[in-house]
């Protein structure tokens, strides 16, 4: 076995020892909000959290899963919606810088850490002000705008003030196409940056992500759409819209699940699991699984080599699974009482860190600490996974 260069080692020892910094940011991040969050005047006086809803409100808020609770955040006292806002900014420009290196390494593509962080920054300010610049009216102050442009992006689900309904314009100018920009990732936003300056081509992955990710949200609209139903038209096509694109990952409670079919329900939990793309803020099994998946079917098919990427593909698809299946036992374990259906709605969207849900979270115990860890495997492991990739592929042309 041959050594690798000196200069691939330091290399690898590099990006190793960038991927612990930040996931140890990362995990300063929620202990420093669980730690905030305990403090007086974090809640109203009587109002207090528990340390078992505390934790589950940090990671909540952290995990850009954005589960909304009993206590809404305009409830809290301003220094624990400071707290709330900070995790969720904090998860969301970490989340871009952990999943853009790992990206821009595993598919060679021609940014360093300088243009992924300079990239980072300079996207998530001016995807923010224009958001809140969309979002502002005399009924919504500038920083109740500004947490929903930020929760759009970082495809959080918490946010204050009032929030657009799913039919509101705002909802399908603003939100919406923050939350699907998010989901991207930054190096296909600088990439398709340098390809409307002809500086360069898309590569075969940003191609793959923007069609299925055009795919799976018309399939979705259609989907969701309640077809026979009584509302009118506009209404339902806008509602079907909004859930397409946000019950992939973003969680805002633009309409409640009971605007849709039980039957389509069940698809939007589909939508859950599949999620956006590798490296962005949204959460899921992402929808370079099923490239991945159609591609390795048809090259056995074929009898052609297998690929390594599409190993680590169908290895993450069976954990994934795994996971949800798990949490789902564990919500039955401990809430019996509560319909499958929506046990199965609480699992995906803990582990697809989506955040929609039939009701506000209030249950306790083993139910909580199972979302709470269900939400940290979502957004921990397809970073796990893309760093493996990363470390490991050397001819890998898609993500996952």
């Amino acid at each position: 076995m041959t050594d690798l260069p000196l200069s691939e080692a330091s290399k690898s020892w590099s990006d190793a020892r960038l991927a612990c910094w930040l996931g140890g940011a990362y995990a300063a991040l929620i202990l420093v909000g669980f730690v905030c969050l305990r403090l007086p005047g974090a809640t109203i006086h009587g109002n207090e959290l528990s340390v078992e809803r505390t934790i589950f409100t940090s990671i909540n808020a952290a995990t850009l899963t954005g589960f909304q609770q009993a206590v809404a955040l305009d409830q809290y006292g301003r220094l624990g919606q400071a707290t709330v806002l900070t995790l969720m900014i904090g998860g969301s420009v970490l989340s871009l810088l952990i999943g853009g290196f790992a990206l821009a390494r595993l598919l060679k593509l021609p940014y360093d850490t300088r243009a992924i962080v300079s990239g980072t920054f300079f996207t998530y300010i001016f995807a923010l002000s224009c958001g809140t610049s969309l979002l502002l009216e005399p009924t919504r102050g500038l920083v109740a705008s500004f947490s929903q442009a930020a929760s759009a992006f970082g495809n959080g689900g918490l946010y204050v003030g009032s929030l657009p309904s799913a039919t509101d314009w705002r909802a399908h100018a603003a939100l919406m196409p923050l939350a699907f920009l998010g989901g991207l990732g930054i190096p296909i936003i600088l990439e398709m940056t340098d390809g409307i300056f002809r500086r360069r081509t898309l590569s075969k992955h940003a191609r793959v992500v923007l069609v299925l990710s055009a795919v799976v949200y018309l399939v979705g609209l259609i989907v969701l759409i309640p077809w026979g139903g009584n509302a009118n038209v506009s209404d339902m096509i806008a509602t079907a819209s909004a859930f397409a694109i946000d019950g992939r990952s973003c969680g805002l409670p633009l309409a409640p699940l009971s605007a849709i079919a039980r039957a389509s329900q069940w698809a939007l939990i589909v939508l859950m699991t599949i999620g956006a793309a590798p490296a962005g803020t949204a959460g899921g099994m992402k929808v370079t699984a099923l490239f991945h998946g159609w591609r390795g079917t048809r090259r056995a098919l074929r009898r052609e080599p297998g690929l390594r990427i599409t190993g680590i593909a169908a290895t993450w698809i069976v954990v994934y699974l795994l996971i949800v299946f798990t949490t789902l036992l564990a919500l039955q374990a401990s809430l019996p009482d509560v319909n499958t259906d929506r046990l199965a709605m609480l699992a995906a969207s803990a582990v697809g860190n989506v955040g929609l849900s039939h009701e506000p979270v209030v249950t306790t115990g083993t139910g909580l600490a199972a979302l709470s860890v269900a939400m940290l495997l979502g957004r921990a492991m397809p970073f796990l996974v893309l760093w493996w990739a990363a470390a490991t592929c050397d001819d890998a042309d898609v993500a996952v």
